[in-house]
């Protein structure tokens, strides 16, 4: 079952890879001036192989934080769990783009047991930097037929991958593979049981280990004590409640876990400096702003067409 943890890729019937272009447009921002501050760790069996083209991205990989600029590579391995985030909100434009695990697994059966590592020197990443500017044009304005060149691309950069960057795992690197079946079964349980009453002495038990060294090892996974982590991930599976819903709050708090409304709008206040009823109506008003813009705009062109 894929989970929220566990993210679920999706990839279209044509192509091996989803292949994307985020940027502000593309996003279609609403100008709503907060957004929401926490987005947890998660993990896909795909791989990720994106392009920052502007601005800049954190990219966190076992609790640790690389800053990447443009003309960096996102690279995240198979399984690894990671988070991704725009430093300070700047504007940044990523060219997404994540390998299907099925074709992965049909071309590379060893594929769960393999590792990349694109920061290696290698005459061969120019070559890859010209495949990704056909994928920037392909996400911009598809041709007739591109998906054959797209898919022959991919196997290419499939191919580089495996001789160019291909690495034998460091101690490091080597616990980390033995612990990432771990920290999937953990962001797993959270997932499925963050709106009962979840506690560190539980899910100790489920990992087998004492409330000290899961305490320990917890921080070591995700750079946070298991409360805060599982209180902004409440928070996080609460948000569209709060922003487009008609719950009460009391509802909401109940449905996502929080032991009481007091402790829910206590924790949404310390992320979001204020209320979840306050931060409700600035985000419906936001909405309603737009909302209305939109239906000038679209009077004005109908008019202009006449």
């Amino acid at each position: 079952m894929d989970k929220v943890s566990y993210e679920k890729v999706d990839i279209t019937q044509d192509l091996n890879a989803v292949i994307k272009y985020i940027d502000k447009e593309n996003i279609k921002e609403n100008p709503f001036r907060i957004k929401q501050s926490y987005i947890p760790p998660h993990w896909h069996r795909s791989i990720e192989f994106s392009l920052v083209c502007k601005g800049e991205v954190d990219l966190w990989i076992n609790n640790h934080k690389n800053t990447l600029k443009e003309g960096d590579f996102i690279f995240i391995n198979s399984g690894q769990v990671h988070k991704l985030d725009s430093p300070n909100h700047k504007e940044c434009e990523v060219l997404l783009v994540i390998l299907s695990y099925d074709f992965l697994k049909r071309v590379l059966p060893d594929i769960d047991n393999l590792f990349f590592d694109i920061k290696k020197d290698s005459p061969k990443k120019k070559r890859v930097y010209e495949i990704y500017e056909f994928f920037k044009v392909f996400s911009k304005k598809p041709k007739l037929n591109d998906e054959l060149m797209v898919n022959a691309y991919i196997y290419e950069l499939l191919y580089i991958l495996i001789n160019e960057f291909q690495v034998d795992l460091s101690r490091d690197e080597k616990k980390y593979v033995i612990s990432k079946k771990r920290q999937h079964k953990i962001l797993d349980y959270i997932e499925e049981n963050h709106k009962e009453d979840l506690s560190l002495t539980r899910l100790a038990e489920v990992c087998h280990m004492s409330e000290e060294h899961f305490s320990r090892v917890f921080r070591e996974y995700f750079g946070t004590n298991f409360k805060t982590y599982l209180t902004n991930y409440r928070l996080y599976c609460s948000y569209n409640d709060v922003i487009d819903s008609t719950k009460s709050m009391q509802n909401i708090a109940l449905d996502y876990g929080f032991s009481s409304v007091k402790s829910f709008i206590s924790a949404f206040k310390d992320s979001y400096s204020m209320t979840p009823y306050q931060y409700r109506k600035l985000y419906q008003a936001s909405k309603n702003v737009n909302n209305h813009t939109k239906n000038n705009t679209t009077s004005f062109n109908v008019r202009s067409n006449i």
